[in-house]
């Protein structure tokens, strides 16, 4: 399992708001602005805004007006990171957001298509009373505001982005601002991705519109062959271009993650850092286990003392993550203005996966069973990886979660 099934986009939106929250100046109360909360993953579901909405939220996270969320995080008096990395972040972070709709709402989308509709060329319904999903408006405004920056075309060694007038300007191909190596190939995979991902989620919400009237009186059934044409012609083609996206993006999110986990390490953010540090440990942790090929099935199979040291590592972490979690001032101090209820969740969770984990190695220290044999695990209860998985994306929306009202 990729690191993009567990990445929400928690580095790079809170650690733009991190750096303003210890900036020294006060901040003025205002809303959250469309563009902060399309960029924070607010209203990510199925959820339907009016067109206006929408527009305002893919205008904003283009950057039509020259700031966006990032340059507001960084302060009025220049604070925080210079222009071309507020470019990079609010990119980076757009693309988090789309790779989250692919493997989550949008991808239910198209999985509840097929349920209705046999997954073959010739259009065989399967079972008429199953409704179709509608995409959402939000998904729409964050593939407009990634194609904004990028442009459609390459251009060379440039790339069309959007400049402080709300215009396309240029832009190096390879970073704005000596950006993580990759991203070039992750703007590139997403142009090629973007056409016929924008085709496949209109002619979904065409199907799902046609089969709402449908209810209402006969309709033709001409209309539903056509539309199933329109979806499976360009679902094969999402399908090749969807895993690409997603490599390129696990690249790159690989690239971001070091350097800003640097960076909370040079500012001082030690609380922030030990937060991070932790969940990106705990992912290091599940990805080894993937490496081994290992799922519920073959647990009895996982070779446990080679996950030994970074389960260390992790410990340690999570012990230091505790400790910040239980001082509501250093949270705080470093822009954390969540209510003690989210913070409190948060470290329940965290202890929840670690008895999770703790759980799982304990059981390299029992007797195999009758059996006997050489492994270093034994059979270990059902599900165990599966809850390790649950437990890890319940504290990172735990961790997402502390950054609520965060701007208003």
């Amino acid at each position: 399992m990729k690191k993009w099934m567990y990445f929400t986009g928690w580095i790079i939106l809170s650690l733009c708001l991190l750096m303003a929250g210890c900036s020294g100046d006060e901040k003025d109360e205002k809303p959250q602005t469309a563009a902060e909360e399309l960029a924070a993953g607010g209203d990510g579901g199925s959820g339907k805004k009016d067109g206006a909405a929408v527009a305002e939220a893919a205008d904003e996270a283009g950057g039509a007006d020259g700031a966006g969320a990032a340059d507001e995080a960084g302060g009025a008096d220049g604070a925080g990171t210079d222009e071309g990395e507020q470019e990079e972040q609010i990119l980076y972070g757009i693309y988090i957001q789309i790779g989250n709709q692919m493997i989550g709402h949008f991808q239910d989308v198209i999985d509840r298509y097929f349920q209705r509709v046999d997954h073959q060329e010739r259009y065989t319904l399967l079972d008429e009373e199953k409704e179709c999903l509608p995409v959402g408006d939000v998904f729409y405004a964050q593939m407009e505001a990634a194609i904004e920056r990028v442009g459609l075309e390459a251009g060379g060694t440039k790339t069309a982005a959007k400049d402080g007038a709300g215009g396309l300007a240029e832009r190096d191909g390879h970073t704005a601002a000596g950006g993580p190596t990759g991203s070039d190939a992750l703007d590139e995979a997403y142009r090629k991705l973007y056409p016929v991902m924008q085709k496949l989620a209109e002619a979904l919400d065409q199907m799902e519109a046609y089969t709402r009237k449908k209810a209402d009186g006969e309709m033709e059934h001409e209309e539903e062959e056509r539309l199933h044409g329109a979806i499976w012609k360009a679902c094969r083609e999402y399908e090749v271009r969807r895993v690409l996206f997603l490599e390129e993006l696990d690249k790159v999110a690989d690239a971001w993650e070091k350097e800003e986990l640097g960076l909370l390490k040079e500012k001082g953010l030690e609380a922030s850092y030990a937060i991070y540090a932790t969940i990106g440990t705990a992912r290091e942790l599940r990805e080894a286990i993937d490496a081994q090929g290992i799922d519920d099935r073959r647990i009895e199979e996982l070779d446990i003392q080679a996950l030994q040291p970074l389960y260390a590592q992790y410990v340690e972490e999570a012990k230091i993550c505790l400790g910040y979690l239980e001082d509501r001032s250093a949270l705080e101090k470093e822009g954390y203005l969540a209510e003690a209820s989210s913070v409190d969740a948060c470290k329940e969770q965290l202890l929840a996966l670690n008895g999770t984990l703790e759980e799982l190695f304990q059981q390299a220290e029992e007797p195999r069973g009758a059996e006997g044999g050489s492994g270093t695990l034994p059979v270990a209860r059902d599900g165990m990886i599966y809850r390790f998985e649950q437990d890890l994306s319940k504290l990172i929306d735990a961790h997402n979660a502390l950054f609520e009202g965060q701007g208003t």
